[in-house]
């Protein structure tokens, strides 16, 4: 079985270069961050992009619906 030349460099072996030169992540730990005035506009951005996609989206079923009710629910019949 053929080994890839890559696979020396797995960073889980322990004598890999890439588990020496590289120090490993601290543990993960909670950020509490502290709302601001950039986090209110972006969560009241976010608020109006939503409920205009909702408007737009009830708009577009309407017009739908209108040209639906334009064309015949039976299609008529072809004089090849």
């Amino acid at each position: 079985m053929d080994v890839s030349p890559d696979a020396s460099f797995s960073a889980l072996d322990p004598s890999s270069i890439l588990s020496r030169r590289h120090v490993p992540l601290p543990a993960s730990r909670p950020t509490n961050i502290a709302p601001d005035a950039n986090t209110s506009r972006l969560q009241s951005e976010i608020f109006n992009v939503t409920n205009t996609q909702k408007n737009l989206s009830a708009q577009l079923g309407s017009i739908m619906e209108k040209l639906d009710s334009f064309s015949p629910s039976k299609p008529s019949p072809s004089n090849d």
